[in-house]
This record gives structure tokens, C-alpha cells and sequence, in this order.
């Protein structure tokens, strides 16, 4: 088969209407190739075969840049806005069903912050957009993301079909999909969160994106352990959050999900020493330092009832070390936090009562601003079980705090009321944990016994 031949068929397949003339360019290759048309007929298919698998080959290694998100619309110089709005709509009063005019005006309308007109116009850019074009779609979403609305930008995201997008575009959708996630996060939508960057991380996994694939599978890990707090505390389904927990331990290790398994099986010391040690390990703060050496030493108690030798001479080494190191500093010492009091207050009804905390923040860097602050109060029983938590954000961006200053009186409350009956055998102390950045670390800070107000 020599190069003339291949020239000619190139030359037949570009200027012929495949489906209309299937049977000349089957004759066309049966003349140049003396065969008959049965097979000259398979011969056609083993072509195209070959050329389909070509593409997809180019498709994976043809190396595209990982951009983040949709380009921002073009800056346009606000004198000449209004004679561009004017040429755009001139083109629609004679051809409404102009993507490219429908387009235009909606990236205008965005510049100007008149998202309800961009997205009217995105909207019918939609309808009308030539086949493979998906650049409204893209933008409808970018739009919702803009607008704090990961429902609707999920919704337009989906109707994007990744069956007809290229790599680049498949680079955009994926992108968009982890905005969208850290949307529901912010919400506290973790299923929402969760759906769309396991969706992203499956775009990333089929172009090999290794970096983003991997930044965006320890947010993951680090989201589950948040859903799994949500199950635990708020809907008492330590099962499900067991199920979160190791997820996120199969996607990264990480203390926190380890720390919060030891908590799960509490009531198991020496399965929660084996999950506190390894959270220790990674990093000695995702363990509260008291409960870890008082679950050893019920680990070391267990096994020596049981007539374990070995098992009592390991936990009790591990005991040893832990104690050790904290007299040499290995647990952080300096904190955020200072002024802590916790009490029990009585409320308008006698019997029922409110633990809370009170906690004034210091910002111990005498050079950088704190710019982020999340404070987790846990409330523990005088069984050392934890019977519920609360979150507050202290300091964030919008409002930093300047080196060396002091924020107060930050309040914290239980998440539910004491009865006379259950005081002070319930809620006997409260753990209180910070996390500076995002996704949140949480980093032991103090424990507080609770008083009577």
C-alpha cells in the first residue's frame, strides 16, 4: 500500500459525505487494491480502527497547561461598552440566534457585575451554541460559582457533556467541580462537597494530572474526616463515620482521622491505643495528651489481666516514650488561646443547666498577622466519652488579627442542656482544639474542668 494510495484515500474521505457514500469509497478502495468489496469492506473498517485509536492516543499525550477555571472575561475599557452592547444586540434584532453575539454580551454584562443579564444571555448562548462548543456552559457555571451557588453551578456543569469535551475542556470541568466542592463546604453541605471533588478527582485520574490529582485527593481525605465528625456528633452514626474515616486514611494518612478513630473505639483501649499511636506518630497535637496516656495505661491493665506478657511490655513502652517526650517538649507549648473558663450555668428553668466555654485569643507572632482561627470545643463525660462538639471561626481573613493582639471574650456553648440530675457527672470537662489553616489541622490546645457559674 503505497503512499499515492493513502493520498487518495485521504483525499476521497475529506470531500465525501461518509454515510451517503459508503459504497463508492468501498469500490474506490476495491479498484486501487484489487480485492473484492467483502474485502475491501473489512480493509475500510481496519482503516478507521486505526486512525480512531490514533486520536485517542494524540488526546492523552498531546501535553495541555492546567489552567484554573475559565479565562476571566476580556477587559473592555468602559467608554467603549456601551457601542459594544449596541453592536452585539443590532446582530441579534437580525440574527437571534447568534452564539457568538449571545456570548459576547454575556462576558460584557459580567464585566459590568449584571449577572442576572449575563446569565440570561449565557442561557440562550446555550441553546444555540454550534455542536462542541461549550464555552456558555462553562461560563453559566463560573457565573453560579461567582454568585456563592454550588447547587446551580453543579446543575450547569452537568449539562456540559464530557462525552464531546477535549482534554483542555476536561481540565476546565474538573477545575470547576473543586470550586464548586469547596462551596458546599463552606455551606456545610459535605455530601455536596464530597460528590463533586470525587467527581473532579476522576476527571484528573483519567488525564494523569498528578499534581492537582494529589492536592486534590488529601482535600478529600481531610473532607472526610469532617463528614465523619458530622455523622459522629450530629447524627449519631459512629458506623458511617467509621466508614468516612478510613476512606480518608486509604486516600493520605493523616493524624486526624487516626486520632478520631481512637475516639470511636474508646471503649475497645487497646484498638484506640493502636489508632492514638499512630495519630501520635504522625503528629503528636491530633492527640489530646491526657486521654492518650490514660488509654495506654488501660491498654497496659487490659493486657496483664488477660496474661499477655508481650502485649503489657509494648503498650507500656509506648506509655514510656510518650511521657518521656512530652517532659522534652515534643507537644507544643505555645497556644492561641489564654483567659480559658468553663462552666456549667443555670438557665430560667432550675433543673437544666449550659455548659459553655469562655476563651480569649492572643496572637502570639509578634510579626505576622493571624488571619485564620477555628476553635473546637469537645465536651467529655466523666467517662471520658465524647457526648458533643462545637465549632466556631474566631478570626478569618475578612478581619484578621495584627501580631501581638488580643481578641475577646469569644463564648462557646454545648450543643445541648445538663438536667439537675446529669450535673456534674455528664460534661465533666471540655478539650479544646485550634486549626490555623485550611483544611483544617486540629492542634490539642488545653483542657478545662467545668464549674458552676
Amino acid at each position: 500500500m503505497n503512499n499515492a494510495f493513502l493520498n487518495d484515500l485521504k483525499t476521497k474521505l475529506t470531500k465525501t459525505k461518509f454515510k451517503k457514500n459508503i459504497s463508492s469509497l468501498i469500490t474506490f478502495i476495491s479498484n486501487k487494491v484489487n480485492l473484492d468489496r467483502k474485502r475491501a469492506k473489512l480493509l475500510l473498517i481496519i482503516l478507521i480502527l486505526m486512525f480512531v485509536s490514533f486520536l485517542d492516543i494524540l488526546w492523552m499525550i498531546i501535553p495541555v497547561p492546567e489552567r484554573n477555571i475559565i479565562e476571566e472575561s476580556q477587559p473592555y475599557k468602559v467608554e467603549e461598552i456601551p457601542a459594544l452592547v449596541n453592536k452585539y444586540q443590532k446582530i441579534l434584532e437580525q440574527k437571534p440566534s447568534d452564539f457568538n453575539a449571545h456570548y459576547e454580551l454575556g462576558k460584557i454584562y459580567v464585566f459590568m457585575g449584571e449577572y442576572e443579564r449575563a446569565k440570561v444571555e449565557f442561557f440562550q448562548a446555550v441553546e444555540v451554541a454550534p455542536q462542541g462548543n461549550f464555552n456558555a456552559g462553562f461560563a453559566l457555571t463560573d457565573l453560579y460559582i461567582k454568585e456563592k451557588n454550588p447547587g446551580m453551578a453543579e446543575k450547569m456543569s452537568l449539562k456540559v457533556d464530557e462525552k464531546r469535551l477535549f482534554r483542555e475542556e476536561l481540565f476546565i470541568k474538573a477545575d470547576l467541580l473543586v470550586n464548586i466542592s469547596r462551596l458546599y463546604f463552606g455551606m456545610n453541605d459535605f455530601d455536596g462537597s464530597y460528590r463533586t471533588l470525587k467527581e473532579a478527582i476522576n476527571y484528573y485520574t483519567r488525564l494523569d494530572a498528578k499534581e492537582k490529582l494529589n492536592s486534590s485527593k488529601k482535600e478529600l481525605a481531610y473532607l472526610l474526616v469532617d463528614m465523619a465528625d458530622n455523622a459522629y456528633y450530629n447524627q449519631n452514626d459512629p458506623v458511617k463515620a467509621s466508614i468516612y474515616l478510613d476512606e480518608s486514611q486509604k486516600l493520605e494518612e493523616n493524624a486526624w482521622a487516626y486520632a478520631k478513630l481512637g475516639y470511636l473505639f474508646f471503649e475497645d483501649p487497646k484498638l484506640s491505643t493502636e489508632y492514638f499511636e499512630k495519630a501520635y506518630n504522625f503528629e503528636p497535637n491530633a492527640v489530646n495528651l491526657e486521654v492518650l496516656i490514660h488509654t495506654l495505661q488501660e491498654a497496659v491493665l487490659l493486657s496483664a489481666q488477660e496474661g499477655k506478657e508481650s502485649e503489657k511490655v509494648y503498650f507500656q513502652g509506648v506509655l514510656d516514650r510518650v511521657k518521656e517526650e512530652n517532659l522534652h517538649g515534643k507537644f507544643y507549648t505555645k497556644t492561641a488561646l489564654s483567659n480559658v473558663e468553663g462552666f456549667y450555668e443555670k438557665q430560667e428553668n432550675p433543673n437544666l443547666y449550659l455548659p459553655v466555654v469562655y476563651i480569649d485569643i492572643h496572637n502570639a507572632n509578634d510579626k505576622k498577622a493571624l488571619d485564620y482561627l477555628k476553635i473546637r470545643a469537645v465536651f467529655i463525660d466523666n467517662n471520658n466519652k465524647i457526648v458533643g462538639h462545637h465549632d466556631i471561626i474566631a478570626v478569618n481573613s475578612s478581619e484578621p488579627l495584627p501580631p501581638g493582639k488580643q481578641k475577646n471574650t469569644f463564648r462557646i456553648e454545648s450543643n445541648r442542656f445538663l438536667t439537675s440530675s446529669e450535673k456534674p457527672n455528664t460534661f465533666y470537662k471540655v478539650l479544646l482544639y485550634i486549626s490555623k489553616k485550611r483544611p483544617d489541622e486540629w492542634t490539642y490546645s488545653t483542657t478545662k474542668i467545668l464549674r458552676n457559674y
